[in-house]
């Protein structure tokens, strides 16, 4: 996240900045609680790495850095594998997120309702 932020001045940094990317990271890190990969694996420390280069790059847009995290997970995961293991879902993690990005929306606090 800071390597994103810090191509930034500190006016130029609003929640809405902050919460568009941390969204699409968010998908990456979900996909890692979902599948039996791990996190060194080269589908994501390596991406991760490569990623966090970019994102200290003022020519390349959090559009790009959103597209490239979209289809590193197309490219890597298949989208039935993905469905089937979140409807087999049963831990904590992923539902207590979805409920986060649920009240989110809803401009509620989940901790607070």
């Amino acid at each position: 996240m800071i390597s994103y932020l810090i191509r930034s001045e500190l006016d130029e940094i609003t929640e809405n900045l902050v919460t568009d990317y941390v969204e699409n990271l968010l998908k990456l890190f979900s996909v890692l609680e979902l599948v039996n990969t791990g996190y060194s694996s080269s589908k994501f420390k390596t991406f991760l790495f490569g990623l966090n280069i970019k994102l200290v790059d003022r020519n390349i847009s959090l559009e790009d850095i959103k597209n490239e995290i979209n289809n590193h997970i197309n490219k890597e995961w298949n989208r039935e594998e993905i469905e089937t293991e979140v409807r087999n879902y049963t831990k904590n993690l992923l539902l207590l997120l979805n409920e986060y990005l649920a009240c989110s929306k809803k401009g509620k606090n989940l901790f607070y309702l």
